[in-house]
């Protein structure tokens, strides 16, 4: 029972919610889309729009463009209320670039219907019940056992594996308290660990060049620098819960990610021995533009029969019918999702929303050639640089319950699939290696393949010394393998190989301000990993915008600053990075220049004369009536250097004859008094 969509208008090319659809939540946003670029101009007259709910009535709009530039967004100031019928109209007036006007259109869609108290807790349980299922005991349930905090494991073998390092969370199924993000060299050696219970799950490296994992206290993505430091979060929008099972995002700033939705539904219209208020989850796919507005959604609901889940028992109270556990973009821009519970492997169209192909479960639309087994409960379908695919086959219902990596080749023309690689490790122990949950695979750059097994049974008799991690190359030969402490039930969702070259901020504990004066002050900072220069942000704490300068070094004296003013700063890094050549600011750091300092009406800076400028031999300052005046010399590295001072008369010499040509720092400070001035020796 698909849920009655009508079909949009023909000029449309993608409408959410679907005309005709159901089961929607009161906080959703309205997309629409015609496919070209629409002039911005003609969306601002509120007019044009109209969003009625039937017990809501009409709806105030937050009306947006895209940053396509193709895309409407009609966000209503207020949600709509559940048990609705919402009617949207859209009127004439509102013109593409080219000058063609959008044609009218109305269309309908429902919200949900109530849920009561007892049926959301009941959602919460079940919703326990799958990341059990998928992830083990949980925290609250979870031993302590600071002794095995760091995790420890074994590495079986290591000949040579591909360069780089290794990217992963792991946990116990058991609750002990080992949680860690890490990320580690092939031999051992750690060059990050984060212990927490709470974060770091599907830790990994993303496509900006960004780390990120899920954060189960907040129920969002987070997404971190080279340091840790969280940037920025990202939740499932329109009242979704945010899925744990992936997260993408791309160097443009959009994001992809997986929606949960638990609707209590009629199963007896399939059969009327089932459940007439069964728990059913559907899975929501999700792309949000750079500024996290929705700008495409993808529904289960409104696509795949319950009764396609084929593993489920339908006459249970709860039904998990996709469980959509992987995201990836195809080469061409459309969107690859993994559904374990269909044993499919699904192609989106981007646009449109609608079906291009799909791989597997009982709506298989391809001809295996040489795979009579497919695939079962698989996980992390990925596109990869050949043009293939490889996805992990748990393959929980294979007649031998082994695992396989697996590599297809996808024929679209006349609709084929050809296994043309695939790697079952050898048993051990006489059993199989399997993982009944969880696992992923990653072809390397230099044709090796990583493959994480996941729910392994470790230490029991069914997974006995069974690995976590196996890295083979072209031939299947292991070239590198790792255990985790048995004793602990450790296993890990997702694991990835990469050379990471981060651009660091600098560390905020280096960053310092010295020599102050009424005008000027000397900036430094630590050197920041990978480092090609510095962009250095500051402003008046009453200002909103900032000014920058640049340094290739990291120092950088500031002038014709504001006397007796107090300033914000930040350092940036730059680095010679293809993925990205800036880091995240710095810690906001503050100084205050010194006050005026007036005497008889005049202020001591501007009597005080540093000359010749530039100089080879003997520099002069002049004009300061002034005590225990101290003057030094410092140069571009932020290091005092050794210049004899000469006083006669309140006019002092400095010997600069034997500096290196260059440039230098003249710091002049006494009691009431302070100023930096540039020199430059040639």
């Amino acid at each position: 029972m698909i849920w009655c969509i009508k079909p949009a208008s023909a000029q449309y090319e993608f409408i959410s919610p679907a005309p005709g659809s159901k089961f929607h939540n009161p906080e959703c946003t309205i997309i629409i889309r015609d496919g070209s670029l629409i002039d911005e101009s003609t969306i601002r007259n509120p007019e044009l729009f109209e969003v009625v709910g039937s017990e809501s009535k009409t709806h105030v709009l937050d009306i947006k463009l895209a940053d396509d530039g193709k895309t409407i967004l009609l966000i209503p100031a207020q949600p709509f209320v559940v048990s609705e019928e919402v009617t949207v109209t859209i009127k004439k007036g509102i013109y593409k670039l080219s000058g063609e006007a959008l044609n009218e259109y109305t269309f309908n869609f429902y919200t949900r219907p109530h849920r009561t108290i007892e049926a959301e807790q009941q959602f919460a349980a079940y919703r326990k019940k799958v990341l059990l299922e998928d992830f083990g005991v949980q925290e609250e349930t979870g031993f302590d056992d600071p002794q095995e905090g760091n995790g420890p494991f074994t590495i079986n073998v290591n000949i040579n594996p591909a360069p780089g390092d290794l990217f992963y969370h792991h946990f116990s199924l058991l609750g002990y308290n080992i949680d860690q993000a890490q990320i580690m060299t092939s031999d051992g050696h750690f060059i990050f660990r984060h212990e927490s219970q709470e974060k770091g799950l599907n830790f990994d490296l993303n496509r900006n060049g960004y780390l990120t994992s899920y954060n189960e206290t907040t129920d969002a993505y987070d997404m971190f620098d080279s340091s840790f430091n969280t940037i920025q979060s990202f939740k499932a929008a329109n009242g979704y819960i945010t899925d744990i099972h992936d997260f993408l995002i791309l160097p443009d700033g959009h994001s992809f990610l997986i929606g949960l939705d638990y609707q209590v539904i009629d199963m007896t219209v399939y059969d009327p021995d089932y459940s007439a208020n069964a728990t059913v989850v559907g899975a929501i796919l999700q792309e949000l533009d750079a500024s996290q507005n929705v700008i495409f959604e993808w529904r289960s609901w409104d696509h795949i029969e319950i009764t396609e889940a084929l593993h489920e028992t339908l006459f249970f109270g709860f039904i998990d019918y996709v469980h959509a556990n992987s995201i990836d973009i195809d080469t061409d821009g459309n969107l690859l999702l993994s559904c374990r519970n269909l044993d499919q492997v699904i192609k989106i169209d981007r646009a449109t929303g609608n079906f291009i192909w799909r791989l597997g479960g009982v709506k298989n639309e391809f001809t295996f050639l040489n795979d009579t087994l497919r695939f079962n409960y698989q996980h992390d379908a990925r596109r990869i640089a050949n043009g293939n695919i490889t996805l992990y086959d748990n393959g929980n219902y294979h007649p031998v319950k082994a695992s396989f990596a697996k590599e297809y080749r996808i024929n679209e023309a006349d609709m084929t699939v050809s296994k043309v690689w695939s790697y079952v490790h050898p048993f051990i122990n006489g059993k199989p290696v399997r993982g009944f949950a969880m696992g992923n695979v990653q072809r390397l750059p230099n044709g090796n393949t990583l493959i994480n097994w996941g729910s392994i049974y470790a230490g029991t008799s069914l997974g006995k010394g069974s690995p976590n991690l196996t890295e083979v190359d072209s031939l299947g030969n292991i070239v590198w393998e790792m255990t985790l402490d048995e004793s602990k039930k450790g296993v890990i969702y997702r694991a990835h190989r990469y050379s990471w070259t981060p651009c660091a901020r600098p560390s905020e504990k280096t960053l310092k301000a010295s020599n102050i004066t009424q005008s000027s002050v000397k900036l430094s900072w630590g050197h920041a990993t990978n480092a090609t220069g510095y962009t250095i942000y500051y402003k008046k704490v009453a200002d909103s915008s900032w000014l920058t300068k640049s340094s290739p070094d990291n120092i950088k004296l500031l002038n014709d600053l504001a006397p007796g003013t107090k300033y914000q700063w930040f350092i940036q890094s730059k680095c010679d990075t293809n993925i990205i050549p800036l880091s995240t600011g710095s810690k906001v750091k503050k100084f205050e220049t010194l006050p005026l300092r007036i005497e008889n009406g005049v202020d001591i800076a501007v009597t005080c004369k540093v000359y010749p400028n530039p100089v080879n031999a003997w520099l002069t300052v002049s004009g300061l009536q002034e005590a225990n005046v101290s003057l030094t010399i410092i140069d571009a590295a932020g290091c005092q250097v050794n210049a004899p001072v000469q006083n006669s008369d309140q006019q002092y010499q400095i010997d600069i004859r034997h500096l290196s040509p260059g440039c230098y720092f003249l710091s002049i400070t006494s009691e009431r008094f302070s100023k930096i001035e540039k020199v430059i020796v040639f």
